[in-house]
């Protein structure tokens, strides 16, 4: 097998980009999204989403690929609608490309890209129920704070939002827990 390579993310990249979250939803969302959205409507709605995407220098936008394969992402936005926190809004993997440490290994890029931008610290709003995802994150230092409702493209969902004030135990943890 091919090395993983970590890079920023292209605007070519936003089919491969939607596929992959399109194929994560479906496994990790399948009993908090509705199965026909799943099946019917969300790849549609994700590769309009990442075509339409901005991708700007002062964000981080990665992919994880093998070969020519995206096989996972992260994207962190730096926007004033998201408040002075940096906000983490994706981080997917490919369902067949899990557990061998890549979410981990996308983080930490993106944390210390973040911390060359000036930046220490991070928020994300997860699904709830998403119970591996939180235990990864809390692993990692983030720690849940609130509860609230989203809609994702029309989707109403609950959720928890997690934070760090310090992007240190990502960046520590995340390393020790790949070695």
């Amino acid at each position: 097998m091919s090395a993983v390579s970590i890079r920023p993310a292209r605007a070519a990249d936003a089919e491969a980009i939607a596929e992959v979250h399109a194929a994560s939803w479906r496994d990790v969302y399948q009993d908090t999204m509705p199965a026909d959205y799943l099946r019917d409507r969300a790849l549609a709605d994700l590769t309009r989403h990442w075509r339409e995407a901005e991708l700007r220098a002062d964000e981080v936008i990665l992919v994880a690929t093998i070969g020519d394969e995206v096989v996972g992402f992260i994207a962190i936005y730096r926007r004033p609608e998201h408040g002075p926190t940096p906000y983490l809004d994706n981080l997917h993997v490919r369902p067949s490309n899990r557990s061998g440490g890549l979410g981990g290994r996308l983080l930490i890029e993106a944390a210390n890209q973040l911390r060359r931008l000036g930046e220490n610290t991070l928020y994300l709003w997860l699904v709830d129920g998403n119970d591996a995802a939180q235990r990864f994150y809390e692993r990692l230092g983030g720690l849940p704070t609130e509860r609230s409702s989203k809609e994702v493209f029309g989707v109403p969902l609950k959720t928890l939002k997690i934070e760090w004030d310090d992007l240190g135990p990502i960046i520590r943890g995340a390393t020790a827990a790949s070695q």
